[in-house]
């Protein structure tokens, strides 16, 4: 079966973009947790880091969750995610001094987490 339409070579375009795709933070954790793997160039002491903290962690298909301290069940959250959520969290607020720390605690009440909240939260533009 042949079409009249033969194969181009050539793009539509000039130039081709390459796709930077970053792993999220907590990838080597996901990776140990999953296949009790460690990255090549990791050393003993960081390997004994992870081994240690992933009996606080869960892998639940995309999430990683974390049982807190405080006895509640955190969900952490890829750096794509973080500025939705604390739009959401300010958009009720009334502006005012105390206005990052109550966000971060709400935040943190609702069980989402990511390494700067606290910084992201006093820095966050409306």
């Amino acid at each position: 079966m042949e079409s009249g339409n033969p194969l181009r070579d050539c793009f539509p375009d000039k130039a081709l973009y390459a796709i930077t795709d970053r792993l999220p933070w907590y990838a080597n954790m996901v990776n140990y947790i999953v296949t009790k793997t460690f990255p090549i160039d990791f050393s003993r002491a960081q390997m004994d880091k992870i081994r240690a903290q992933s009996k606080y962690y869960v892998w639940d298909e995309r999430y990683l969750w974390n049982y807190c301290g405080d006895q509640i069940i955190r969900c952490y959250v890829d750096d794509s995610e973080f500025h939705s959520i604390l739009t959401f969290f300010r958009s009720s607020e009334s502006e005012g001094h105390f206005v990052p720390k109550r966000t971060t605690y709400k935040v943190l009440k609702c069980g989402f987490y990511w390494p700067t909240i606290f910084r992201d939260a006093n820095f966050a533009k409306m």
